[in-house]
């Protein structure tokens, strides 16, 4: 404990850390706790404290006379417990305790920092005692003691105990000063870590500790320390240490010790330049003021009174109209003080005294060398003038006393004789210039004085210059209107500045600093300062040099993050909110919390008054111009007055008012779910905080905000945590397990998986750890959906497996039917039709009766993609028409998309490729806008199909790239191998067929390693065709083959009558014409079972080439016909439409049929010619004519 001084007062409080009493030696034990509270308020600073100010303190929402006779009772109460009353003074107005009998440590500290010089010798004999103060501080003011329920209290702890542990600490800067001059490391070293252990974010004692240690020899300690600084910097402000604390880290590094320490050594991050910032946005009120002095000078005064709020710029208005004038005129100044206003005649006094050449304040030890007179101003007016300024009696013998005379006579004798002093003072030929600055804080003598100064300025070329705060201008209103009847006044409000003259106050601030930031990064900073500050002048700046010290005014500050608020603003603001009423305190505090604009009736729902209590507030602070009435409105002037009016409520307070504001907002149907969940949660209403955060995500989602879902999803699992710490309630439980899926889902859509799974690992251990089997259900439902996702087929089929078991035992018929749905979903990706039909008319099954959209919808969904699979693409079409409704029904624009993307993929394989462009466009945008990157990377995918399959291979290529890169890093492995399949394609009908073969043989690798049958038959039967156009054909028939086991085994029968058209090609080119016959028409029966009319066309062509190597022109004639005649359901992907006009040509030509033979290769040509205008390069387009037309002679 901080020692008592000698003499041992009687009592001593021993108020940092515990608080403890102790009378005569023996602790004093106070059973009641708010008369405890009391005691420490007084024995805090051991100073008078008003009884309103307690009043205030314990009772702020009681009425006067209520709050004033329960601090009486408590009053009674705390002198019963005391040994001696008499250690209480009480008067009517103040209480406090003896400051002879009673001492404390807080009071000890604080008391002397607040007399120390900025330096303190080694040999200063306060030493001891500073020392002592140190040694013996415990921690905190009034560590542990808290008074429930008392908002007001625990704010005036918060604010003293801020105080008391600034002061600790710059007693241990002192101490680490001195003994680094003494070179007494370790104590220095001792000191600065009890200065970290306080606070851990004070950056240059961590330098100063590094700079120690290293000058100690200790190097690792010196680069720990740097560690503890960086980690903790990163951790609490995301920030990285300063250059300076930086190079003491590289002098440790390399082991270049140095026996130079510094006491404090500041950061190098650059500062604004020290030159006065420009005077800005006020040209036209010096043009006014210019006026004005132009008619001074023609010999009529005038007086002008400069109002606006404070920091505005009157000062620096009337600076520099001063200094302008500053050789024409005689320039006499004062300035009211705060607290000076009962000195009377104060500015008068200063102004007299400036022109007598005399000190600003009298000094009675020193008198004036030299007589003090005014020449041309008689004795009489001298004698009066002497009441003001004594050195006119008492360096002068024989000066005449002043008249005596009754007060008001004297009082106007003595204005009189102010007015006649300076008018003789002043030459007549130049004008005087009296500028008073603060005209707010002045008395009311010297605005008399100001009255009577007016009255003659008609016939003297004398300009008085008067500013005063907005804010303040009730209190001068009868000295405006008496000032008015007397003189025309000039008025000149001052208001904020526009974002174009803040923009030169930016450049200004970092015009000197290096590497100035960009023109529109500038800019940005200029708005914002000035939607914060109201075009603030003094606000600007103060922000702009805080950011400066911090080395932010490079940074983005179009990014959301908060502005700094400089202490210099903070007390700006804290004086202007000195002497309001306590419900306009109320008030403000309310609208603090409230933030946005508010409503008469909703912040007296929050601050708990009374409508004419509240209206009677509103009215005092829109007249001290801290809020703005707009409408029906009320709003802050400034945000950083709101910033420092919040930062300013007590803890306890502040959750009171947010949890008044939650259930206000609530109640009259105001302000947005996110707004009202915010102000239940930190008013400690977690239950109604989690259902407005739930309506929240609700609304984000509409407008595709997922970072804003993620984050009340965030909030939504904080306020379960406090709902349910212990995780043992089921139903709490259970919605744990749905926000862990829901943000898992939204992590799904933007592409950050990690952030996915780890909310999926979560969920997974939450069941696990709570043994809540309903949970561990919910888990392995949304496992086995993204195992799928993954391309982890083989385990999705396990999870799902599993979790239809548990479903099952539980009589969770939703669940078993989720569970179905990823089983057939799984059986599908894995080319396994049958047993995915099979789970998935189960799970459709028990959605009827569930008749749950949502589900029904995604089965539908995975339906379509089974009959897809198979070739039937009608059925497909109309599962995904079927899902589509349900989705949309339900709001779920997500698998919307999706949906409407299918329908255009199964419009596109149907031959409509003007249908399929129009719902793959509608349904990307839509993807794009909900910021689903799966659903995205899906849609660019089906654009390079569709460009394919209309013969534009060079515009399809730019889509599948994009494609492919996207679903890399979803690791979306079946996206992947489509995306790979598609560039193969391309760059094989475009004749690049080394690149070709290099990307199939990457996708068919990927379709293998995850097992999608249907893409690695796909993709076998690209690489088949590749080497058909220029390859060995055993290597062509080698992949065609395994293509068409493969389409066999699972079923995708468009694959096996593509693979089976192509394998006749290979053999007819081999001259295995039995074999290209039997493979022909093998793949035509397939077509005609499965409803292909593309690939049939393909094999019917095939067939006629077969049959006309086979020497039957006349037959082959049939079916070449039949080809060119279903031509129009052809794609372009497998093979080019093209061929099939060019192989009827042989045919006909083969049967001297050449006019009709001519025709078909016409027809082959345009073909040729309309895919090669879809090329725009004129190189690429070359070649691959040249290579179409190869293909076509072979």
């Amino acid at each position: 404990m901080i020692p008592a001084p000698s003499g041992s007062p009687e009592m001593q409080l021993h108020l940092l850390g515990p608080p403890q009493v102790e009378v005569a030696g023996r602790v004093l034990t106070i059973a009641r706790r708010q008369v405890r509270a009391l005691l420490y308020v007084l024995a805090v600073e051991l100073e008078p404290i008003a009884r309103t100010h307690l009043c205030f303190l314990f009772w702020p929402d009681s009425p006067d006379a209520a709050a004033r006779r329960n601090l009486s009772h408590l009053l009674t109460h705390l002198r019963k417990v005391l040994p001696d009353p008499g250690l209480l003074r009480l008067s009517e107005e103040a209480v406090a305790l003896d400051p002879a009998r009673a001492w404390s440590d807080s009071a000890a500290i604080l008391h002397a920092v607040r007399h120390l010089p900025g330096a303190l010798p080694s040999d200063d004999p306060r030493w001891p005692e500073l020392l002592a103060i140190v040694e013996a501080y415990r921690g905190p003011l009034l560590d542990g003691f808290v008074l429930p329920g008392c908002a007001e209290y625990e704010l005036w702890v918060g604010r003293l105990q801020r105080a008391s542990e600034r002061a600790y600490l710059r007693l241990l800067d002192l101490l680490v000063e001195r003994y680094i001059a003494d070179r007494d490391l370790d104590a220095a070293i001792g000191w600065s870590q009890r200065h970290l252990a306080v606070d851990p974010l004070a950056e240059e004692v961590h330098g100063r500790l590094i700079r120690l240690y290293t000058a100690a020899g200790d190097r690792s300690a010196a680069l720990r320390q740097f560690e503890r600084c960086a980690i903790a910097l990163e951790r609490e402000l995301g920030v990285h240490p300063l250059p300076v604390t930086r190079a003491a880290y590289e002098v440790a590094l390399h082991d270049r010790a140095t026996t130079a320490v510094h006491p404090s050594e500041p950061g190098v991050r650059p500062r604004l330049p020290a030159r006065d910032p420009p005077l800005v946005g006020r040209g036209a009120a010096l043009d006014r003021l210019r006026q004005v002095y132009t008619a001074c000078e023609a010999g009529t005064g005038a007086f002008v009174l400069i109002s606006g709020e404070a920091g505005i710029g009157k000062s620096r208005l009337m600076m520099s109209f001063a200094a302008e004038h500053a050789g024409s005129a005689r320039l006499l100044a004062a300035t009211g003080q705060l607290g000076a206003e009962r000195l009377p005649y104060r500015p008068v006094i200063e102004i007299l005294r400036a022109l007598l050449g005399l000190d600003a304040h009298p000094n009675p030890r020193r008198g004036p060398a030299e007589p003090v007179s005014l020449p041309g101003l008689p004795e009489v007016w001298l004698a009066e003038l002497s009441r003001l300024i004594p050195e006119l009696r008492t360096s002068r013998r024989g000066a005449t006393l002043p008249a005596r005379a009754d007060p008001a006579e004297a009082r106007t004798r003595l204005i009189e004789a102010v007015c006649r002093a300076i008018a003789a003072a002043v030459d007549p030929r130049r004008p005087a210039l009296i500028c008073i600055d603060d005209l707010q804080w002045v008395d009311e003598a010297t605005l008399d004085w100001l009255l009577c100064l007016a009255e003659g300025l008609d016939h003297w070329p004398c300009l008085v210059l008067a500013a005063y705060r907005a804010e303040d201008g009730a209190a001068l209103a009868p000295f405006r209107d008496a000032l008015t009847r007397r003189v025309h006044a000039v008025a000149l409000p001052l208001d904020g500045l526009c974002e174009d003259e803040v923009l030169q106050l930016v450049k200004h601030a970092a015009s000197e600093l290096p590497g100035t930031p960009s023109a529109d990064l500038l800019q940005a900073l200029a708005a914002r300062l000035t939607g914060v500050t109201a075009g603030n002048p003094f606000f600007i700046l103060e922000i702009l040099r805080a950011m400066a010290d911090a080395g932010e005014l490079r940074r983005d500050i179009r990014a959301p993050a908060a502005l700094p608020l400089p202490d210099t603003i903070r007390q700006a603001v804290s004086a202007r909110l000195h002497g309001l009423s306590p419900p306009a305190v109320q008030v403000l505090e309310s609208g603090a919390i409230l933030g946005t604009p508010f409503t008469h009736e909703l912040v007296t729902l929050t601050s708990g008054r009374d409508e004419m209590e509240t209206m009677d507030g509103l009215d005092e602070l829109t007249s001290r111009q801290l809020l703005v009435e707009r409408d029906v409105t009320y709003a802050f002037h400034h945000e950083m007055v709101r910033q420092v009016v919040q930062a300013r409520i007590s803890p306890v307070r502040a959750q009171l008012l947010h949890r008044r504001a939650g259930r206000a907002l609530s109640q009259l149907g105001a302000g947005n779910p996110a707004t009202v969940a915010e102000h239940f949660d930190l008013g400690g209403e977690p239950a109604a905080a989690l259902t407005f955060y739930a309506q929240a995500v609700q609304q984000a989602e509409t407008v595709f905000a997922s970072q804003a879902v993620v984050q009340y999803q965030e909030r939504m699992l904080l306020a379960l945590d406090r709902l349910d710490p212990d995780r043992t309630h089921p139903d709490l439980l259970a919605r744990r397990g749905e926000v862990l899926a829901a943000r898992a889902h939204t992590h799904f859509l933007s592409g950050e998986l990690a952030e996915r799974d780890v909310d999926l690992t979560v969920l997974e251990e939450l069941a696990g750890a709570t043994g809540d089997r309903r949970l561990k259900l919910q888990a392995l439902v949304h496992q086995a959906r993204y195992l799928n996702l993954d391309a982890r087929y083989a385990q999705a089929l396990s999870v799902a497996q599993t979790g239809l078991d548990l479903a099952t035992e539980l009589a969770d018929e939703a669940a078993q039917s989720r569970q179905l749905a990823q089983i057939g979903f799984a059986h599908y990706f894995l080319g396994q039709p049958e047993p995915a039909l099979a789970a998935l008319q189960s799970a459709l099954a028990i959605a009827e009766c569930d008749r749950e959209p949502a589900l029904r919808g995604r089965i539908m969904h995975i339906l379509g993609y089974v009959h897809f699979h198979m070739g039937d693409y009608a059925s497909a079409l109309a599962c995904q028409r079927e899902a589509y409704v349900c989705h949309r029904a339900i709001g779920d624009l997500n698998r919307v998309a999706w949906d409407g993307l299918d329908i255009g993929a199964a419009h596109l394989e149907l031959g409509d490729a003007d249908e399929a462009e129009a719902q793959i466009t509608e349904h990307l945008t839509l993807a794009r806008q909900i910021g689903s990157r799966p659903a995205e990377a899906y849609g660019l995918t089906l654009l390079g199909c569709l460009a394919l399959h209309l013969g534009h291979y060079a515009s399809a290529l730019p889509n599948f790239e994009a494609a492919a890169a996207l679903q890399r890093t979803l690791h979306a492995g079946h996206g992947e191998v489509a995306a790979g399949l598609g560039i193969g394609l391309a760059l094989s009908r475009l004749g690049d067929l080394a690149p070709a073969r290099q990307r199939l043989a990457n996708a068919a690798q990927q379709a293998r390693a995850i097992a999608h049958r249907r893409r690695l038959a796909e993709v076998l039967l690209a690489q088949g065709l590749a080497e058909t156009e220029a390859g060995p054909a055993d290597a062509a028939q080698s992949y065609l083959a395994e293509a068409l086991a493969l389409a066999r085994e699972s079923s995708c029968w468009e694959t096996v009558t593509a693979a089976l058209v192509a394998l006749a090609a290979v053999a007819r080119r081999q001259g295995n014409v039995l074999s290209a016959l039997g493979c022909a028409r093998e793949a035509i029966g397939y077509a005609e079972a499965h409803a292909l009319p593309g690939p049939r066309a393909w094999g019917e062509s095939e067939l006629g080439l077969a049959l006309l190597a086979q020497g039957d022109a006349l037959a082959a004639l049939t079916h070449t016909g039949r080809a060119v005649a279903q031509v129009s359901s052809l794609h372009e992907a497998w093979i080019g439409t093209e061929s099939l006009h060019h192989a009827h040509a042989r045919v006909l030509r083969a049967l001297g049929q050449d006019e009709a033979a001519t025709v078909q290769r016409a027809l082959a040509e345009a073909c040729l010619a309309r895919k090669a205008s879809a090329i725009a390069d004129p190189d690429l387009r070359r070649r691959y004519l040249n290579h179409a037309r190869a293909s076509l002679a072979r």
